[in-house]
């Protein structure tokens, strides 16, 4: 296991435990290796890089593996993956913060964010434009899994700190904020409005029904 910190702005130590049970409630992925904690009385800022090892002989794929970070505050697993190094058996991935890391295969697999909305967070839109936010889901043999249950929520960052999560807003009152599946694309969508949200950077989380968590960011401009 390694760790590559953007910046140490103080001494400090890290601790590393291991546990073969789940820290917390997750069925959305199969486990390869352990649960890692990661703790660190070192002060830090910006992004670090955690890489895991797997064990390459019980995942028939690798690149369908991901690296999921247990977020205490949305008591959810998120996946935060970056890459797979096929050839030194390891998983990576980006994080702000640290408690428990895994390495699993996911029984949902994520395509990521459709356009328009680009999954390295440089999208920009207008305030008051409806931004469908869309993804696809399929399962480990490349089908489509078409009765997912999928929400979205957003917080506003400050100072990249997001705040209050709040339940997205769509034209379709009557789901919520439920993404809607649609067949003819064969993907999830969620016309999401932002005429009530404010000028700046926010977060868009999407959370599974396998309790996953899957995240992007976008900026909103005042014109």
């Amino acid at each position: 296991m390694t760790l590559t910190f953007s910046s140490i702005d103080s001494e400090g130590g890290i601790t590393v435990t291991t546990s073969t049970a789940p820290p917390a409630t997750q069925t959305g992925f199969q486990l390869n290796g352990v649960y890692y904690d990661v703790s660190t009385t070192a002060g830090y800022s910006g992004l670090i890089t955690i890489t895991l090892p797997y064990d390459p002989n019980t995942v028939s794929d690798p690149q369908t593996l991901r690296l999921y970070h247990y977020d205490k505050g949305l008591n959810s697993w998120i996946d935060v993956t970056t890459g797979v190094d096929t050839t030194n058996h390891t998983v990576s991935g980006q994080v702000t913060s640290f408690s428990w890391f895994a390495a699993g295969a996911p029984g949902q697999i994520f395509s990521g964010f459709l356009p328009p909305i680009s999954s390295n967070g440089n999208s920009l839109f207008k305030l008051g434009q409806r931004i469908p936010v869309k993804f696809q889901l399929t399962d480990s043999s490349g089908s489509y899994i078409t009765n997912a249950v999928a929400r979205i929520y957003i917080a506003k960052l400050n100072n990249g700190v997001p705040g209050t999560e709040q339940p997205g807003v769509s034209n379709q009152l009557k789901l919520g904020n439920t993404f809607q599946y649609t067949k003819s694309q064969d993907q999830y969508i969620f016309n999401l409005e932002t005429k009530n949200l404010s000028p700046g950077v926010w977060r868009i989380r999407v959370i599974l029904d396998d309790g996953l968590s899957h995240n992007v960011l976008i900026s909103i401009s005042a014109d």
